[in-house]
C-alpha cells in the first residue's frame, strides 16, 4: 500500500500547514518502522506520555511498553503488512511511570519503505507538564514523513479544513468531501456559507482576532451536506503562521448521535417529570379514596336514633342531587360521604377529597381549579384542579364553612353551570361533578353574618343530612369500644379479652364533646396503658366536665339533661311523691313505670 507523494509538499506553506494540523489532532500518533523505532512524534502523544518539551523522548516503542516483546511486535506488523491494518490494547507507560490502557490502531503507509503509523485511538491524556508551555515535538522533515502526515490528515475521522484570512478555503481533508458529499475541487472553489449556515465574513473576522489572543477556541456549530439537512459538530480552531501568512485551521467531529442521545435523555426527563408528577398527584387522590364494597363497612350502629340518618344517605345516594352534612367534630361526616358515593351510580369513579379548612386562602383556588403554567409564581408547569380530577365523579368537600369569601362566586358557578377557568387561564372548562359538601359550622349563622354568601348555602344545602353526636346515639357506645379495642390490640400486638361493665358504664355516661373520635382515643390510650389482657381506662380518661356548647357559644343541654331537669322540677314540685293523684308521673303524663325507668335511668335520687 505504497503512498505517492503528495503534490502539494512541493509547497514549502502547505508542508508547515500539514505537520501543524498533524500536531494539533488529538489522537496520539507515533511514525514506527519495521524494527519498532520511533521516527516521529505529534504533541497530543507527547502529551499523553507526559514528557517535557527539553525532555528526551522514547527512542522505540518497546520503552513506551516494556510488555511487548520483539516477537509480538513483529506479528503485529506482519498482520498489518498482510491487511494493511491492525488494531491492539496495549499498556502505555508514561515518563513519570504512570500507566495506563489505550486502543492503538495501525495503518501501513509505505510497504516499500515498511512505515507504519499507530494511532492511540483512546487513552487517558495526562495534564500539560507545563501549562504555560506549548511544546513543539520533533515535526517530519522529508518527503516521506510528509506523506505520512497528509496521509494521516486525510483518514482522520475528523472534518478538516483550513482558510486565509478572507475565509477562504484553501485545504479540506477527504473525511470533509465524504461528509459533505462533494468533491476537493468544488469545495475548493465554493464560498463557505455553502457549508456553514451561520458563517458570516464579519464573525469570522472577529473570530480570527480572537485566535490571536487566545491561540484556540471550542464551539459547536453546523454544517451542511448539498441539499440536505445539518449536521450538529463540535469545532476546535487554531491560528497558525507559515512564512508570514497566517492560517485558519479548524477540526470537526461530527455530533449527531451525542445530540440524538441527548434529546432523547431530555425527552425521557421531561417525560418521567410529568409521569412522576402525575403519578404523585394520583396517588394523593388515590390515598384519600376509601375502598367501600360494603356501604356500611365503616359505619357502626345500632342506635334507633341513626337509623335515619343512614336511611336518609341510602335514599339520595342514587341521585346526582348536592348534599351537605352537618354535625359536630368528630361525628364522622366523611363516613357518610363515603357511603354516598358508594351506593351512587358513580361509585366506579373516584371520591376526590378537599378539606378547605386545612389549605392556606392562597392555594385553594389553585387547589380546586388548578393552574397555568406561570400563573404565579412557583407554577412551572400546567395543573388540574381538584374539580376537574373529579370529572364523571364525587368531589367532597369538607368544612366547606372555611371556604374564603371571594372564592365563593366561582364554587357557585361550577355547581349552578358545570363550568369554571383555571388560575391564570381563559378557557372555560365543563366538568359534570357530583358535589357532598360537610360542615361543624352553622351556616346560616354565617350568612346572618355576611361571612356566607346566601345562594351558596341555599345551592350547597339541596339535600341536608344532621349526623347525630355520640351522647344522641348512646347504644353505639359498647359497639364502639369493642370496635376500636379489636383495631389498636391487634395493631399494637396486645391481647385484650376483657372490658370490665364498670368501663363500658364509666364511657357510656360521658358526654363526649369530641364524639367518635374522641372515644377513639380514649381506647387506643387505654390499651397503651393496660397491662395484662384487661382493658383499663386508669389515667388515660379524664371527662371534660363542662356543658356541650354549639358553635355560636350558648350552652345546649341535651336530651337526658334537659328530662333530668323537667323530672327534678316536677318532683320537687310534688314533694317527690312519683305515683299517686299529686305525684308527678301524673303531673308529666307518663305512666308511673315510665318515670322510675327514667329517673334509673337518669341517676336521679332523693338526698
Amino acid at each position: 500500500m505504497a503512498v505517492k507523494k503528495n503534490e502539494s509538499s512541493n509547497n514549502p506553506q502547505v508542508e508547515t500547514a500539514l505537520r501543524k494540523t498533524a500536531d494539533i489532532i488529538q489522537n496520539g500518533i507515533l511514525f514506527l518502522d519495521e524494527r519498532g523505532y520511533i521516527q516521529s512524534i505529534n504533541r497530543s502523544m507527547q502529551k499523553m506520555l507526559g514528557y517535557k518539551p527539553d525532555a528526551r523522548l522514547p527512542k522505540t516503542i518497546f520503552e513506551i511498553n516494556p510488555s511487548l516483546t520483539l516477537r509480538n511486535w513483529k506479528k503485529f506488523f506482519g498482520d498489518l503488512v498482510q491487511q494493511g491494518h491492525s488494531s491492539v490494547e496495549i499498556e502505555i507507560i508514561t515518563a513519570e511511570e504512570d500507566i495506563f490502557q489505550a486502543a492503538m490502531q495501525g495503518i501501513l503507509l509505505d510497504a516499500d519503505a515498511l512505515k507504519t503509523c499507530m494511532i492511540v485511538m483512546e487513552g487517558k491524556a495526562l495534564p500539560s507538564p507545563d501549562q504555560n508551555s506549548r511544546p513543539t515535538p520533533p515535526m517530519p522533515r522529508n518527503d516521506t514523513e510528509m506523506s505520512l502526515a497528509h496521509h494521516t490528515i486525510n483518514q482522520a475521522r475528523e472534518i478538516i479544513y483550513w482558510m486565509d484570512h478572507k475565509g477562504k478555503l484553501i485545504f479540506v481533508n477527504n473525511t470533509f468531501c465524504k461528509k459533505l458529499k462533494i468533491s476537493k475541487q468544488e469545495a475548493l472553489l465554493s464560498e463557505p456559507d455553502m457549508f456553514f449556515p451561520d458563517f458570516e465574513l464579519e464573525k469570522f473576522k472577529e473570530e480570527w482576532a480572537l485566535l490571536k489572543k487566545d491561540k484556540e477556541i471550542s464551539r459547536e456549530s453546523l454544517i451542511k451536506k448539498s441539499g440536505e439537512a445539518t449536521i450538529p459538530v463540535e469545532v476546535s480552531i487554531t491560528l497558525f503562521s507559515s512564512e508570514g501568512k497566517e492560517y485558519y485551521c479548524a477540526i470537526l467531529r461530527d455530533i449527531s448521535e451525542r445530540k440524538k442521545l441527548e434529546a432523547q435523555r431530555e425527552l425521557r426527563v421531561e417525560e418521567i417529570e410529568k409521569l412522576r408528577q402525575q403519578l404523585a398527584s394520583d396517588n394523593a387522590i388515590l390515598k384519600e379514596e376509601i375502598e367501600l364494597r360494603y356501604p356500611h363497612k365503616n359505619i357502626i350502629s345500632q342506635s334507633d336514633n341513626y337509623k335515619n340518618v343512614i336511611m336518609m344517605a341510602q335514599q339520595v345516594a342514587p341521585t346526582d342531587t348536592t348534599v351537605l352534612v352537618t354535625g359536630e367534630t368528630g361525628t364522622g361526616k366523611e363516613l357518610i360521604a363515603n357511603m354516598i358515593h358508594a351506593l351512587s351510580k358513580r361509585s366506579d369513579r373516584v371520591l376526590v377529597k378537599v378539606n378547605c379548612a386545612a389549605l392556606p386562602a392562597t392555594l385553594i383556588e389553585s387547589e380546586l381549579f388548578g393552574h397555568e403554567k406561570g400563573a404565579f409564581t412557583g407554577a412551572t408547569q400546567q395543573k388540574k384542579g381538584r374539580f376537574e380530577l373529579a370529572d364523571k365523579g364525587t368531589l367532597f368537600l369538607d368544612e366547606v364553612g372555611d371556604l374564603p369569601l371571594e372564592l365563593q362566586p366561582k364554587l357557585l358557578r361550577i355547581l349552578q353551570e358545570g363550568e369554571f377557568t383555571r388560575v391564570g387561564g381563559t378557557k372555560t372548562i365543563k366538568v359534570d361533578v357530583r358535589v357532598i359538601a360537610a360542615t361543624n359550622q352553622n351556616l346560616e349563622t354565617l350568612v346572618h353574618n355576611g361571612k356566607y354568601r346566601e345562594d351558596l348555602y341555599y345551592r350547597l344545602n339541596v339535600f341536608p343530612i344532621h349526623n347525630l353526636p355520640l351522647r344522641e346515639r348512646r347504644e353505639d357506645i359498647p359497639l364502639l369500644i369493642k370496635h376500636f379495642v379489636d383495631k389498636y390490640s391487634k395493631h399494637m400486638g396486645k391481647r385484650i379479652e376483657k372490658i370490665p361493665k364498670s368501663t363500658v358504664i364509666q364511657l357510656y355516661k360521658y358526654e363526649f364533646p369530641g364524639n367518635i373520635r374522641e372515644l377513639e382515643n380514649i381506647v387506643e390510650r387505654a390499651i397503651i396503658l393496660s397491662t395484662g389482657n384487661r382493658l383499663q381506662l386508669g389515667a388515660s380518661f379524664s371527662p371534660v366536665k363542662k356543658k356541650y356548647r354549639s358553635k355560636l357559644g350558648k350552652k345546649f343541654k341535651s336530651l337526658d339533661e334537659a328530662q333530668k331537669v323537667h323530672i327534678l322540677k316536677a318532683l320537687e314540685r310534688c314533694n317527690w311523691k312519683v305515683s299517686g293523684a299529686d305525684g308527678a308521673a301524673v303531673l308529666l303524663d307518663i305512666h308511673p313505670k315510665t318515670l322510675w325507668s327514667r329517673m334509673k335511668k337518669l341517676d336521679i335520687r332523693k338526698n
